[in-house]
């Protein structure tokens, strides 16, 4: 697979040694000895995942989120960003489906503090083999939330690749590509006899497809590599010879349909993380001029001011150092009355502050919180955002935190006119927690 120009890999996880750092430091180094690096981690639990995760039996739960807790770290520590989650199969539990979001919101959170993410997979006969479900469920918990296409599993299930991909937007972080025949579900994409997604494809072309890996508007990321199965690095055998068939064209292009389709949305930022080898087609080289350099190593300077990064030429395989500065741009807050003012962290702490006064919630949660609604901001491309957008991700998170001191958080944001509409929200709460 090295040979053939893979440099990014899913690895499954098959035992609880493998999960011990000792373990995961013998394979980080093996990995980087060859050039290679890894995209996402596949646990081997994935079918304990409906009682370990989404059952009804709290202790058990409990267990099941430190034990996935193992999982995220191990992928932090090989690199990868992504868990591949399959959830639970429909008809199992007690669990609504917003009592399922709640659940992979609250296990997202500790990707936060763990440096990896859980990424919901749609898995045949499972909730997540509906397109209204994972619409709903990235509806419900916006930017906490990932995606892995499966196309294997959509073909299984009945569900249009199309949909899934809609269904998924910007949240769409990684893709299972296979091809198929009678008989044989999963086969290497081009080797099967299925046209993967006619509804995706359209000449190249203005208004088409790029048929070009140089070509403008595809995330330079994704070229970097791959796994058996995977995507990343297809235009390197593009032309049929040697592992895949002729119709290995077709998939190129399937996937490329998916870029189009969804880098609008924000694929291309949902995708971008702290692999060692992705792509960069922004940065010149200094000998040759060539504008794809790849990155071989990252590390922080000036007191983490400044990222240093060492890339190499993909053309003449010299290498040179570039840095990178954070850049410091002021949020500013659109206010009721449509003034402005810059963002003011402590403004947020203080009202949180009140509206936990004699409640059990600790200092450290509020700063956290306050961390994470800061982060979401800063992370937006928008540098002017309104007050009540604050309000409504404080809202987010107070909910999960302590429903007192929400409903005193929100009676403020929302300006309840009457009794009746105050009512109204603590209905909706209890009603929640019924559903949970």
């Amino acid at each position: 697979m090295l040979r053939l120009g893979y440099r990014r890999f899913e690895v499954f996880l098959n035992a609880m040694e493998e999960l011990s750092s000792p373990f995961l430091r013998g394979l980080g180094e093996r990995a980087r000895a060859y050039g290679a690096s890894f995209v996402s981690v596949h646990p081997f639990t994935s079918a304990a995942e409906s009682t370990l995760l989404f059952g009804d039996y709290p202790r058990r739960t409990r267990e099941g989120f430190d034990f996935y807790r193992r999982y995220l770290a191990a992928a932090a520590q090989l690199g990868a960003r992504w868990v591949v989650i399959h959830g639970q199969p429909q008809g199992h539990g007690a669990l609504s489906d917003e009592g399922y979001w709640r659940r992979f919101g609250e296990l997202y959170q500790l990707g936060k503090e763990e440096g990896a993410f859980p990424a919901q997979e749609n898995v045949r006969q499972h909730r997540s083999a509906r397109p209204e479900f994972i619409a709903g469920m990235a509806r419900y918990l916006g930017e906490d939330c990932a995606f892995v296409l499966d196309v294997k599993q959509c073909r299984m299930a009945g569900a249009r690749v199309e949909d899934m991909v809609g269904a998924m937007g910007p949240r769409l972080v990684h893709v299972h590509l296979s091809d198929a025949a009678p008989g044989r579900p999963c086969l290497l994409p081009g080797a099967g006899e299925e046209d993967p997604a006619p509804g995706l494809l359209a000449p190249a072309g203005p208004g088409g497809l790029c048929r070009n890996p140089g070509d403008r508007g595809v995330p330079p990321q994704l070229w970097g590599g791959g796994g058996a199965g995977g995507l990343a690095g297809i235009h390197k055998k593009r032309g049929g010879r040697g592992l895949f068939p002729d119709k290995f064209l077709a998939f190129e292009r399937f996937f490329r349909a998916i870029i189009v389709e969804t880098s609008r949305k924000g694929l291309g930022q949902a995708l971008s993380g702290p692999q060692s080898t992705r792509r960069c087609s922004h940065v010149k080289c200094p000998y040759c001029g060539f504008v794809e350099s790849r990155v071989i190593d990252s590390r922080p300077t000036d007191e983490g001011e400044r990222i240093r990064r060492r890339r190499e030429c993909l053309k003449c395989g010299k290498r040179f150092t570039t840095y990178e500065v954070i850049e410091n741009v002021p949020i500013v807050v659109i206010k009721k009355d449509k003034s402005r003012e810059t963002f003011d962290r402590s403004k947020l702490l203080n009202g949180l502050l009140r509206a936990c006064e004699k409640r059990p919630v600790s200092m450290d949660t509020l700063e956290r919180i306050v961390d994470e609604i800061e982060c979401l901001l800063q992370n937006s491309l928008d540098r002017e955002v309104s007050s009540q957008r604050i309000g409504t991700y404080a809202m987010e998170k107070l909910k999960n935190v302590d429903e007192v001191a929400y409903v005193r958080f929100a009676s403020v944001y929302r300006q309840f006119k009457d009794i009746n509409s105050f009512m109204e929200e603590l209905s909706k709460i209890i009603n929640t927690k019924k559903d949970s």
